[in-house]
């Protein structure tokens, strides 16, 4: 009897320690959330992404009433910094802000420590064109001469990218194959340090995000050429489009918010809520489409749906272009 007695007693120890667990973990999503939140960015501070999630932080902390700290985890084309938050425990309080390599690391490299399953995506924030800009001694005024100008030096011009598989680094990819040239390509941390190898002529242009390089252009550091847009944009005006100039070329790059896979669906639902309301600001919208941003602002379904397009097309080209794994 007292055996019994014993053996119900432990069992409804067990009911009650397992009721009592139960309710914290759903007050935790219900009253979430409770302390500052890191935005983690797989790329060193000064670049569009590093703007863009500075941005994004800002709003997100003023509408959930905690800080939203941007937290640089660049390096190794952004598998550092990705591989950090895949690790991360799915509780809402460690998210991402990343871009195009996303969805092309997976054809570039021949392993990595991450896959793209470890990653909820919330939504695409924005996207920004890329922008053709060269060393102030490069003797090339328009993308013509700069295309004649590679051409007779195949294999002698250098270009810069913020790191392998990055939108820059696949921009150049692009360029090179409708144009027939041939450059070396010396990838960067960033956009920040890329900027910096062209202005001192570490290498000789890089197709970059126009964030990056506004600064240099206006302090004449640096020579815009051609804006991969389909048309000009506010901030950069007098520097043409590439169909402008003849050549169908069109190439942009986006910034995604993700949380680690596992995370509560409640709070996936409460953070693309938030950060939505904060980019619907006619004020927010602006301040991004003055630094060569347009907000785009979709759903998980539209995000998730577009990261598994973009990675079979990457996969499709990138083998097309016989681009090497890494």
């Amino acid at each position: 009897m007292d055996k019994r007695r014993s053996v119900r007693g432990l069992a409804l120890a067990a009911l009650l320690f397992a009721a009592g667990w139960a309710q914290p973990q759903a007050a935790t999503a219900a009253d979430y959330p409770t302390r500052n939140i890191e935005l983690v960015i797989p790329y060193v501070p000064g670049g569009a992404v590093d703007a863009v999630a500075r941005t994004l932080a800002k709003g997100l902390g003023e509408r959930l009433g905690v800080a939203v700290v941007v937290i640089s985890r660049g390096g190794a084309g952004t598998i550092i910094g990705t591989q950090t938050v895949a690790r991360a425990a799915p509780d809402g309080y460690t998210l991402m802000l990343t871009s195009v390599p996303f969805v092309t690391n997976p054809a570039l490299y021949a392993k990595l420590p991450y896959a793209q399953s470890e990653f909820i995506p919330i939504m695409m924030v924005a996207n920004s064109p890329s922008l053709l800009v060269v060393n102030t001694k490069l003797p090339a005024q328009n993308l013509a001469e700069f295309t004649a100008h590679v051409k007779a030096r195949p294999g002698q011009i250098n270009y810069a990218s913020y790191g392998n598989g990055s939108s820059s680094h696949l921009a150049a990819l692009l360029f090179e194959a409708k144009t027939g040239t041939q450059m070396q390509h010396v990838p960067y941390k960033g956009g920040g340090p890329a900027s910096i190898g062209v202005i001192t002529n570490e290498v000789q242009l890089v197709f970059a995000t126009p964030t990056a390089v506004l600064g240099a252009i206006e302090a004449k550091q640096l020579r815009g050429l051609a804006m991969g847009a389909r048309e000009r944009i506010a901030i950069m005006p007098t520097i043409p489009t590439f169909m402008e100039q003849g050549m169908d070329y069109t190439h942009g790059a986006w910034f995604g918010l993700f949380a680690p896979a596992g995370t509560p669906p409640e709070i996936v639902k409460r953070l693309h809520a938030e950060a939505q309301a904060y980019l619907s600001r006619p004020d927010v919208r602006q301040s991004l489409y003055a630094i060569g941003q347009e907000v785009i602002a979709d759903n998980p379904d539209q995000f998730t749906r577009f990261v598994a397009s973009e990675t079979r097309m990457w996969s499709d080209l990138l083998t097309k272009l016989a681009v090497p794994k890494l």
